[in-house]
């Protein structure tokens, strides 16, 4: 099987008549992949093959997303939770182990703190449990985020130009995505209308200039984090976009039963630059926590607690002689 191969049985389920796209491999303990902007279900493929022999892999399109429907909503952050709360409860999911990554995280999060009794345990990369300022961004930064979050150039940007996967996801992987790639990553969002949901998501991020319901949902799951009984393992990748080592650092005084593993290279799509070192990290925990239920699983190939880091801009440096560098950004806490 190639890179870009999604040898997986698609499946549907009808929430409020609108359906959603899930993929669901693989038997043994349940793993529920959750994906972000302006991914899907595909973006976990390498990840989910090798893991199939020993878990149940379960990975859904958000709504408006991949081959999921892409209705006349909304598309805020508790439209989407909404979705994921009914589809959780049709497949009677319990005793899930959730794969989180980017907006992802923060959905994962809050079914783990309202229905703790069916997320037994949490595995993020690359996300934000977390609300932020706009004081830590450099000014080089901020032009680009205000763009994406005023309503006509991020029409022009984000549903006229497909900027999240013509420019921001190929410019935010170490990895050169194959043409094959990208055409999955494009297919689901042939033209302006079918984009709308991309575009909502950079205007939800929990950015206290707008004190939005978005934003105080994720401040309650910020404020909720220390009291979650969920042990947890944060894969950690290098420079990465979101979680620094001072990010690191201020989750691990927060949750109480915090692994972290350093899985080497990555920006922010790390499943296209890393997916190998996600799988194994994500076996090897699994199985030294409950080794009854994995076991023959081999290796797959009182301090201050406030936060004060920086987002800086890195640029992609692994690409083919000639080829402009992308501009990615990242937390940093130099």
């Amino acid at each position: 099987m190639g890179f870009a191969d999604y040898p997986f049985t698609s499946r549907y389920l009808t929430v409020d008549g609108h359906r959603l796209h899930y993929i669901d491999e693989g038997q043994g303990p349940t793993l529920l992949f959750l994906h972000g902007n302006p991914t899907s279900s595909y973006l976990w493929r390498n990840v989910i093959k090798p893991l199939t022999a020993h878990y149940r892999c379960v990975a859904l399109d958000m709504i408006g997303f991949g081959k999921s429907d892409k209705p006349d909503l909304d598309y805020r952050f508790l439209t989407h939770y909404h979705f994921l709360h009914e589809f959780v409860a049709a497949l009677q999911l319990s005793d899930v182990t959730l794969v989180l990554h980017d907006w992802g995280g923060p959905l994962g999060f809050r079914l783990a703190q309202h229905q703790p009794e069916r997320v037994s345990a949490i595995c993020f990369m690359e996300t934000f449990p977390f609300t932020f300022d706009w004081h830590e961004f450099p000014p080089a930064a901020r032009p680009l985020f205000f763009a994406f979050r005023q309503r006509r150039l991020s029409y022009w940007l984000l549903q006229r130009q497909n900027l999240f996967v013509n420019v921001v996801l190929r410019f935010s992987t170490l990895r050169r995505l194959p043409r094959s790639v990208l055409a999955a990553y494009r297919a689901p969002f042939p033209d302006a209308r079918s984009r709308y949901p991309i575009r909502v998501f950079p205007g939800e991020l929990p950015i206290n200039d707008r004190r939005t319901e978005t934003w105080a949902a994720i401040q309650d799951i910020e404020q909720r984090l220390e009291r979650m009984p969920q042990p947890m393992l944060l894969l950690q990748f290098h420079p990465g976009a979101v979680l620094s080592r001072t990010r690191v650092a201020w989750l691990s005084q927060r949750i109480a039963h915090l692994d972290v593993v350093d899985c080497g290279r990555g920006l922010h799509y790390v499943q296209e630059d890393n997916p190998e070192a996600i799988a194994t990290a994500l076996a090897d925990w699994c199985r030294e926590r409950a080794p009854s239920a994995a076991t023959g699983v081999p290796e797959v190939a009182a301090e201050d607690k406030s936060f004060s880091g920086t987002l800086h801009w890195a640029f992609a440096r692994a690409r083919p002689a000639g080829r402009d560098e992308g501009l990615v950004a990242g937390w940093s806490d130099r």
